[in-house]
């Protein structure tokens, strides 16, 4: 067989699979996870949470340390971020994660016990990201914000997805925390 049949051939059996995944009423886009050409944002521009349909916005309630310090935390559902939302800034932050394993583009934050990975929105209304020893947003029995759920306390909205969390302030600075990055949007 020559290979301009064979070409052919491949060719129409590429788009028999495009055009069944049409047929089921999908456009063979809507399972790609490649973001549209000039959709990602630049370096330095501001990435806001997307608050997309169906997303549950729990009771802020359910997630206030036991204490009374008007500290509200919460825990990945992976387990490995650590996080809260402290709308008067006692803290030093009005919302910032922890992780409990390196951060991928954290290196340097090589021991999580002892100078671990965190972002945060800081109290002046700037966002960061860096090694600290002290992990300010654990708390014992703080419970997780499920893949989908938000939690608005405040001007401070932090959400949860597959991709991580993502915080920010309605009229500022934000973060996204996830295992391969922190990063901070100004």
């Amino acid at each position: 067989m020559s290979r301009a049949p064979l070409l052919v051939v491949s060719l129409l059996s590429l788009t028999a699979l495009s055009l069944a995944g049409c047929a089921e009423g999908q456009s063979p886009a809507a399972e790609s996870h490649v973001p549209a050409q000039g959709s990602e944002p630049g370096i330095g521009e501001r990435t806001e949470p997307t608050a997309e349909p169906g997303w549950e916005t729990v009771d802020p309630g359910d997630f206030a340390r036991s204490d009374d310090s008007g500290v509200y935390v919460f825990e990945s559902p992976t387990g490995n971020l650590a996080c809260g939302i402290d709308p008067e800034g006692a803290t030093g932050f009005l919302a910032g994660c922890h992780a409990r394993d390196v951060v991928e583009n954290l290196p340097s934050c090589d021991d999580p016990d002892a100078n671990g990975p965190w972002t945060a929105i800081t109290r002046d209304g700037t966002a960061e990201a860096g090694c600290q020893r002290e992990g300010v947003f654990f708390a014992s029995g703080a419970r997780t914000l499920e893949y989908g759920q938000a939690l608005e306390v405040g001007d401070v909205h932090c959400e949860s997805s597959e991709d991580g969390m993502a915080c920010s302030l309605a009229d500022g600075p934000g973060f996204t925390a996830s295992r391969a990055a922190f990063t901070p949007t100004p």
